[in-house]
């Protein structure tokens, strides 16, 4: 217990026994406070003490006070030496207050205690000490921190790169700062007691004045203005506005930076945002007209609204002289200047044609470049300038040149600006040359195409042939008068008609010769009996050649019609002849080999027996050369492909193989096969006259390979002229044909030099027979003979399609 008995409490406050109601509220208020209340006697024993005196106590010594044990027992050894120095000095009649500094408890940091000590009297005597306590620890520490606070604003304040001010709530100045004093231009002492008026030049004085109340009460945070500096000038700053205490009174601290490099930025910024969007309304209005002079004029109007410059102008290379020729000017006598040349290099202007290189000279009189020709021309003084060039993929093709009578009129980034101006003039007029050229090429071209038309309508008009123009599907586009007087369809009867349609079935073989005939690029040629308007039939010769554009697709056909009745029916009398002679050489001929037969059987002499085997022989040959003068009319007939049918290689070569075995083992030849052709190697056409166009090709090697030679027999695929190829080689041991022969085997009747020397039987037809075999499905032959190493023909035959 803090009191030790009831006794003691009414011996130490004898007013409390007076009043029972106002004991209760002391004790209350003694036991319930923070403030660590203490007494004690003249010995420095305790009399009573609190409960928060005694929680103290307990933290700090680890026992329990209890009255009557010494202040000596209750403390640490060193701050009891000072405890009793003050003791003494209270015991002396002294009131006082000091601050101590007592040790935490439980780890905590040391505790700051104000005591406040006070003399106990009795009949005006000192009987003990009493002692008031009060942790002020976080008065302490608020003081630390706000004299750090201070510290750091102050610090902040001094060395701000910003002007900073303290005004009273009436705008006057309590504070500055350096900066603040560098930026007006004063010291502190006069800036200080000015109000803010004074420090902002007197035109924008009432924008502050306006403002200063929403400042006061916090409405305006931040605004921009002016500074007054010492020497009038006005300098834009940025104001911030914060309420702060000062000294104790309400007060205003107002944080000016100086933004005068920023507002020359933003002024330069919007200059040039100007300048950008001049320049790109110049470069639209450029790309907006392929007129040269129309562009030459843009192009210095919107100089003039960029610069505002004295004058301009552009001048332009001949390329038939080199020299910078003045095409458009503005200014003063700038009509004086119009079509003004210089040579090249000459005056400044020929010097940035030459070099490609932009050039500004601030003072056109310390520059030795410069031409005063068009000066004096125009009795100006022209002192300073900016000369770009005009480059077209990188060749300079003028200049554009801007003068001033004053002397560094301009900058370099007036030249930043000019040079993009100058290379979008330069694409513009290089543009419309090239459409001006292209203009000219056209009607130029226009005039060519009309004349070669114009030609071609008179050739189509006057060439006694009929010519159609029909497109891939065979669809006529166009016919020519003789066409119309062949036919006797006009033009509006034949348009987008089907030309077999129109004119007849032509038959699949000339629908296949057209069609195989474009694919390799070449002409077909055919003969074909037409049907007229009123139903008439016309033999005619029919030639058809592709149309190609230049990127080589097929875009139609030109055909052409000769008509060849008369010659026709020449040709059907001649066959008929050779026919009707054919046939009747057949009866005697046959009569004569009977003859001969019997009388071979019939005893005869030997020099007769001779006689009829010479006999014999000249009837086979006679017989022979029958046979293919029939073949040969047929040939000529048309009619050489009868049936169109799919033809298997390999079963063409194992028939040549049974036929022609026999005969080629009694010579003594082999006549074997390749590689077997696959079964699928196929070709459309005739089995029939296949078959006889190989034999001939076979037969002519059996005649002319030797003894112990070798026939052998090839199929399979080729390519040539840009398509696939379905092949039959036969290739000999055999002499060979000369290589002045070769383009000479396929015409009739032609024999070698040696066959003649020879005596080789044969009527020279067998490889023309073959020939026009092979033409008829839409191939041809060839021949490789190297010399001394025998003889390969191949036949070249159209790809059957897969079924």
């Amino acid at each position: 217990m803090t009191f030790q008995s009831n006794e003691d409490k009414t011996r130490r406050w004898p007013l409390l026994n007076k009043n029972q109601s106002l004991q209760s509220h002391w004790w209350a208020l003694l036991e319930n406070t923070t403030d660590l209340i203490a007494e004690f006697d003249r010995d420095m024993r305790l009399l009573m003490c609190n409960t928060a005196y005694r929680h103290v106590v307990q933290g700090l010594c680890g026992c329990d006070p209890e009255a009557g044990m010494t202040l000596e027992s209750m403390t640490t050894p060193l701050l009891y030496v000072t405890i009793r120095e003050d003791f003494v000095q209270v015991l002396a009649g002294e009131r006082f207050c000091k601050e101590y500094a007592y040790p935490g408890v439980n780890g905590e940091s040391s505790q700051m205690y104000e005591i406040s000590y006070s003399p106990v009297l009795k009949d005006g005597e000192v009987v003990g000490v009493s002692q008031l306590a009060r942790n002020i620890t976080p008065y302490k520490h608020a003081e630390e921190a706000l004299k750090e606070s201070e510290l750091r604003f102050r610090n902040l304040f001094e060395n701000t790169p910003d002007a900073v001010f303290v005004e009273s709530l009436a705008g006057n100045v309590l504070d500055v700062n350096p900066a603040a004093c560098l930026l007006h231009g004063m010291p502190a002492e006069t800036l200080i007691g000015k109000n803010i008026l004074e420090l902002v030049p007197p035109i924008h004085r009432d924008g502050i004045r306006h403002n200063f109340p929403d400042m006061v009460i916090g409405k305006l945070r931040l605004l921009e203005s002016y500074s007054l500096a010492a020497n009038g000038q006005a300098i834009p700053v940025e104001i911030s506005v914060s309420h702060i205490e000062y000294r104790g009174e309400p007060a205003l601290l107002l944080q000016m930076r100086d933004i005068s490099a920023r507002k020359k930025a933003e002024a330069i910024q919007a200059r040039r945002a100007q300048e950008l969007s001049m320049l790109n309304r110049a470069i639209q209005a450029l790309n907006s007209t392929l007129d040269q002079d129309q562009i030459l004029s843009i192009v210095l109007e919107e100089v003039r609204r960029l610069l505002n410059v004295f004058a301009s102008s552009i001048w332009l290379i001949d390329e038939t002289t080199n020299e910078l020729v003045c095409r458009q000017a503005t200014g003063p006598q700038s009509q004086m200047v119009l079509g003004w040349r210089l040579q090249s290099g000459q005056g400044v202007a020929g010097w940035v044609a030459q070099t490609g290189q932009s050039l500004l000279i601030p003072d056109t009189m310390s520059d030795k470049r410069h031409f005063r020709g068009v000066a004096q021309r125009i009795q100006q003084d022209l002192r300073s300038l900016i000369t770009v060039p005009l480059k077209a993929k990188q060749k300079v093709i003028g200049v554009l040149q801007v003068v001033d009578q004053q002397v560094n009129r301009f900058g370099s980034s007036d030249l930043t600006l000019l040079e993009p101006l100058g290379i979008a003039a330069a694409i513009a007029i290089e543009n419309a040359r090239l459409v001006e050229n292209l203009e000219k090429e056209v009607a130029e071209r226009t005039a060519e195409i009309a004349a070669e038309r114009d030609k071609s309508e008179a050739i189509l008009h006057s060439v006694g042939d009929a010519i159609a123009m029909v497109n891939t599907a065979l669809q006529v586009h166009y016919i020519n008068p003789a066409f119309e007087k062949l036919t006797g369809y006009t033009v509006a009867e034949t348009w987008n008609q089907p030309l077999d349609t129109l004119l007849g079935d032509v038959g699949e073989p000339v629908r296949q010769g057209i069609l195989n005939g474009s694919k390799n690029g070449a002409s077909w040629q055919g003969e074909v009996t037409i049907r007229r308007k009123d139903g008439r039939t016309c033999e005619v010769a029919l030639t058809s050649a592709p149309i190609r554009d230049a990127d080589g697709v097929l875009l139609g056909y030109v055909v052409s019609h000769q008509d060849i009745s008369r010659f026709k029916e020449l040709d059907e009398a001649r066959r008929q002849f050779i026919r009707n002679v054919s046939h009747q050489f057949r009866t005697p001929v046959a009569t004569l080999k009977a003859q001969a037969h019997v009388m071979q059987y019939t005893p005869q002499s030997e020099q007769n027996q001779r006689y009829i085997a010479m006999m014999q022989e000249q009837i086979v040959t006679l017989t022979k050369l029958i046979e293919d003068i029939i073949a040969m009319t047929v040939l000529d007939s048309g009619e050489i492909v009868r049936t169109w049918e799919r033809v298997s290689l390999a079963e063409l070569m194992f028939t040549m193989l049974d036929r022609y075995s026999q005969n080629a083992e009694k010579t003594g030849v082999t006549f074997a096969m390749g590689e077997e052709a696959p079964p699928t190697l196929c070709v459309q056409g005739d089995r029939g006259r296949l078959l006889e166009a190989l034999g001939k090709i076979v037969d002519n090697a059996l005649k002319f390979t030797p003894a112990d030679g070798r026939i052998t027999l090839h199929a399979g695929i080729a390519w040539r002229d840009e398509r696939d190829w379905a092949t039959l080689k036969v290739q000999d041991t055999g002499p060979g044909i000369p290589a002045d022969e070769q383009d000479r085997v396929f015409e009739r009747f032609f024999q070698g030099r040696l066959a003649e020397s020879g005596h080789m039987p044969g009527t020279g037809l067998g490889l023309s027979f073959a020939w026009e075999v092979l033409r008829a499905h839409g191939g041809h032959i060839t021949l490789e003979s190297p010399e001394g190493k025998g003889l390969a023909v191949t036949l070249w035959l159209p790809l059957a399609p897969e079924s």
